[in-house]
């Protein structure tokens, strides 16, 4: 079973559940600078359970995330290298469900694609 405690601050929440082997996460509201160190240790602790389980893919839901400011969508960028940095064998996939309504996600998931290449696949 994974742990990771799930940050839940004034604007930005974080949802963790697992089915079927595959870990599910859902980010929410607004990723400002409030949410900048509880996005970093929460992306962090995530990675070094899905390392010590060994799991191969993590859902991100977006659809609900209005907002992401530069600092925290770099803490994505540092999560998608930490994969890529990891041994072949131990690294896991990112399923990211987005909302094509969401001008921002667009642009920064076209990023984050061709930062992470087969490590992301990008769903909405």
């Amino acid at each position: 079973m994974i742990v990771v405690k799930d940050f839940a601050g004034v604007a930005f929440h974080t949802a963790t559940s697992e089915q079927r082997g595959d870990v599910w996460v859902r980010l929410s509201g607004n990723a400002d600078m409030a949410a900048d160190a509880g996005l970093d240790v929460y992306l962090k602790t995530l990675h070094a359970e899905m390392m010590r389980l060994g799991r191969k893919r993590v859902n991100v839901d977006l659809r609900e995330l209005y907002f992401m400011n530069s600092t925290c969508l770099k803490h994505l960028v540092t999560w998608i290298t930490s994969i890529q940095e990891a041994p072949k064998m131990a690294r896991y996939t990112i399923s990211i469900q987005s909302n094509s309504v969401l001008r921002w996600q667009r642009r920064s998931l076209d990023a984050l694609k061709n930062l992470g290449g087969d490590t992301i696949e990008i769903v909405g």
